[in-house]
C-alpha cells in the first residue's frame, strides 16, 4: 500500500469475490508439502517437474513464495541454473 501511495496519485483497491468471506479461487490448485529444510530445493524441482513446468516449450506457470528477499534471489538463481525460466519479484526490484 505504501508503494502505491508513493507512485500513484489516486490508487484503487480491487477486491474480487465476497469481501466478508475469504475463499480461494476454485480455478487455482493449492498444494502444501511439508519437507525438511535440506530437501526444499529437491522438492520444488520435483513439483515443477510433476506439473510439466520443466519441459521445453511448456506453457504452464507457477507462483512460488519465499520468506525473505535473499531466499527469493537464491531460489531464482537455483531454478535458472536448472533450466527453469523464472524471475524474482520482491521489494528491492
Amino acid at each position: 500500500r505504501r508503494l502505491a501511495q508513493d507512485i500513484l496519485h489516486y490508487p484503487y483497491k480491487v477486491m474480487i469475490g465476497n469481501r466478508d468471506e475469504l475463499k480461494a479461487n476454485q480455478d487455482v490448485t493449492q498444494l502444501v508439502r511439508i519437507v525438511n529444510e535440506y530437501d526444499k530445493k529437491r522438492a520444488i524441482m520435483d513439483l515443477l517437474h510433476e506439473a510439466g513446468l520443466m519441459d521445453r516449450g511448456g506453457m504452464g506457470k507457477a507462483l512460488v513464495f519465499a520468506s525473505t528477499k535473499r531466499m527469493c534471489e537464491t531460489l531464482n538463481q537455483d531454478l535458472y541454473r536448472s533450466g527453469v525460466s523464472c524471475a524474482a519479484i520482491h521489494g528491492d526490484k
